[in-house]
């Protein structure tokens, strides 16, 4: 169960929560465990809170320590500040007066209506001099949802059940709520509550009017069921779940969703029954630490969670009202330095394509590393131009790309095609193309997918490294046609061959002639000479790693079919200006020495085809270079026939110009975003690809006017900008992006 959550994290672990904290403050000492006595809810939360950085902190968030339900969902809150504990009604306790004004926050949230935090110790804070508000709902559902709405512009939610196994108020209605916190501190994912068998209205309200796109469901089908799962889907959420055999495997799930390499180990009690307290309350402390939260019981540590202990051997540990020896008063003593945090997005195991960015995360809080860094890798890497340069947080993201494998020859690409529409990075005809396949230029098979391992090393401050690797499955399906038979000649079967890297599980062939054919190596007849537009759409069955759709592609190669008869040439002339064909365009064929030969007129599909017979008749022509003129235009081709060719050029009657499109970030000194997909609209048409190391995408011989540029990159905020090509020169667009 843990690689779909993996992979559906990967968006949002760029960042992590606990780089946006400034180092000093109020930090504590890590020089030994802390022990978190308690021996009330309210006291434990209080000491949790003392306990942890509070850098930071805007606000503080009130529970009440009689019932969990109004705090189940609180975490998100917590990157704002503390979870501290109040009974419903006065006398405030001392511990949490105390820290209040200890933090100063410019606010204090009540979680839950008067029923649960009365109306008399909000006027109580008050009077103290506090600012005060409330988050409420009719249900914990409500109030769920409520705090979710805080985070309005959140694309992922977690999910866990809001009663346990028999609809009531035991552990199990929040155990799940205590193994997801941490992340949800962390990531900024807001915590949504269903009950298990069916999703709760104000949920699905809620996810039906949000931004949400991916649904993290924590804990199995008995906590949540399969038939919300399935419901989700079916609504086109993307939905993963973290769960495990018990709740101490769930949390166990999370812990490793969130790829630590914890120096300190939160243990909090999973069983008691007011185990929530400190649990609920340990995320903001969890979070910021880069520790996970063990779920144990006072009598021992469960198996899988010693297992998981001894695997990461964290030097320190953080024990909440838990009565285990090792947590009876612990001073260990800390290497000293700790050890960094590194994240790559996409996440290991990824299936990804060629070209497509690696956002490498680096959180060092502190200091252990000394800003050296080294990539290597089995296959090609680009990017990471320079070493990165650690901010104040000790938090740093660098890019790598895959580069895609050479594909052993150009795929032939005659820009005087005849297609529908424009297509990218060819949005009109050029003068002067063939259609005529070029043997030594076809294709060549390349072997994908193929796996591609990258390791980034890490110098540390005592001289030595931190190695961390990823491995990733590069998908490179780039369709390739190859024609296997020559010539090509109507009436005769042209054999088709698809030498698409792969893995390709369908073949779908249109041939531009109403024929389709969905095998791999077909043959087809064209019936009649002319120009037809061939494109071949490849799906493989591998998924992306991020929306889970499948991998496809789809080529467009123009094929020449020849007359049978070989004293007869057919020129089939495609007149556009800017991106819209011109019926009605007459067009006129000329030797070098100005004699006009041949005319013809453009259909409505502005084609103006040649050897129709009268005036447009080829009949006996010599093969020769002849100019191709429209009558009232400048714009000329010159383009070679011969007897027995079919020759498919094009005219460009409007002006046009060339647009660069340069990412780079917005800092004082911006840096190249390489890998950014640039994505470039007008009249219908959209087309792009992605900036190279420099962060530059080019298009040349755009026709002029207005364009829309967009330009999105991972861990950036996506920027959309319009721009005006003119005739003749070269535009240059510089996006500045923020890094979201």
């Amino acid at each position: 169960m843990t690689r779909p959550l993996v992979l559906l994290l990967a968006l949002v672990l760029g960042i992590p929560f606990a780089a946006a904290q400034e180092e000093g403050g109020d930090a504590p000492d890590d020089a030994g465990d802390i022990v978190i006595a308690g021996p009330e809810g309210a006291q434990a939360a209080a000491q949790l809170s003392q306990a942890t950085s509070s850098e930071g902190t805007s606000r503080v968030m009130l529970a009440s320590d009689a019932s969990f339900a109004d705090a189940l969902a609180s975490a998100v809150l917590q990157q704002d500040g503390p979870l501290l504990l109040v009974p419903p009604t006065l006398p405030l306790p001392g511990a949490v007066i105390g820290e209040l004004e200890r933090l100063a926050p410019t606010e204090v949230t009540l979680l839950g209506g008067e029923s649960a935090i009365g109306q008399d110790v909000e006027e109580e804070l008050q009077r103290i001099g506090f600012a005060t508000n409330r988050i409420a709902g009719a249900t914990r559902y409500d109030t769920a949802t409520a705090i979710a709405r805080t985070r309005p512009n959140a694309v992922t939610a977690l999910l866990v059940r809001a009663f346990d196994a028999s609809g009531g108020n035991g552990t199990g209605a929040w155990a799940d709520s205590v193994s997801a916190g941490a992340l949800s501190t962390q990531l900024g994912l807001p915590i949504l509550l269903t009950a298990s068998d069916e999703l709760s209205s104000p949920t699905a309200e809620y996810l039906n009017s949000s931004g949400i796109q991916t649904v993290i469901i924590v804990g199995g089908t008995g906590a949540v069921s399969a038939g919300i799962e399935e419901q989700l889907r079916a609504a086109d959420f993307i939905v993963s779940r973290a769960a495990g055999a018990t709740r101490f495997e769930t949390a166990l799930d999370v812990a490793r969703v969130r790829r630590l390499a914890p120096s300190r180990a939160v243990l909090v009690d999973g069983i008691g029954e007011d185990g929530w307290q400190g649990g609920l309350a340990a995320a903001r402390h969890a979070a910021l630490e880069g520790a996970p939260i063990l779920p144990v019981t006072d009598e021992a540590i469960p198996a899988s969670i010693q297992a998981y202990l001894d695997q990461v051997q964290p030097s320190l540990l953080t024990c909440v009202e838990v009565q285990l020896d090792l947590c009876r008063g612990g001073t260990g003593e800390g290497e000293g330095g700790g050890s960094a945090v590194v994240t790559f997005n996409p996440p290991t195991g990824s299936a990804i394509r060629a070209g497509e960015p690696i956002i490498v995360g680096v959180d060092d809080p502190e200091r252990s590393l000394d800003g050296t860094v080294s990539v290597s890798s089995n296959c090609t890497v680009v990017g990471y131009p320079s070493t990165p340069q650690f901010v104040t947080e000790g938090s740093v993201n660098f890019g790598l790309t895959v580069a895609p494998e050479e594909p052993g020859g150009d795929q032939p690409r005659p820009s005087g095609a005849v297609p529908v529409q424009p297509s990218a990075g060819n949005p009109q005809p050029q003068p002067g193309a063939t259609a005529q396949p070029v043997e030594d230029n076809e294709p060549t098979p390349v072997d994908y997918p193929l796996s591609c391992e990258v390791t980034t090393s890490l110098g540390t401050a005592d001289g030595g490294e931190q190695v961390d690797r990823s491995v990733y499955t590069v998908v490179d399906l780039r369709p390739r046609i190859r024609v296997s038979s020559f010539p090509l000649v109507e009436g005769a079967a042209v054999a088709f061959t698809d030498v698409t890297g792969g893995p390709v599980d369908t073949w779908s062939w249109d041939f531009g002639d109403g024929g389709t054919s969905a095998e791999q190596h077909p043959d087809h007849v064209f019936d009649d000479m002319g120009c037809y537009p061939v494109d071949l759409e490849v799906t493989s069955s591998l998924q992306h790693w991020f929306d889970g759709s499948r991998f496809a592609e789809t080529e467009t190669r123009l094929i020449g079919i020849a007359p049978a008869d070989a004293d007869l040439a057919h020129v089939e002339m495609y007149v556009v200006e800017g991106f819209v064909p011109v019926p009605g365009a007459v067009v006129r064929m000329s030797d070098l020495d100005g004699n006009e030969i041949a005319s013809a007129t453009a259909g409505s599909d502005g084609v103006a085809v040649f050897n129709d017979g009268g005036a447009s008749s080829l009949s006996g022509v010599d093969h020769g270079t002849y100019v191709f003129t429209v009558d009232g235009e400048d714009g000329l081709t010159v383009q070679t026939v011969a007897p027995g060719q079919t020759v498919c050029p094009g005219v460009q009657i409007g002006d046009i110009g060339d647009l660069t499109v340069t990412a780079q970030t917005d800092a004082a000194e911006p840096a190249p975003i390489p890998g950014a997909t640039v994505e470039i609209t007008r009249d219908g048409f959209t087309f792009g690809g992605t900036t190279d190391d420099n962060g530059s995408f080019s298009l040349a011989d755009l026709p002029v006017g207005s364009y829309t540029v967009e330009v999105r990159a991972q861990g950036f905020v996506t920027e959309t900008r319009t721009v005006v090509v003119v005739a003749d020169t070269g535009t240059t667009l510089e996006v500045s992006m923020t890094r979201n």
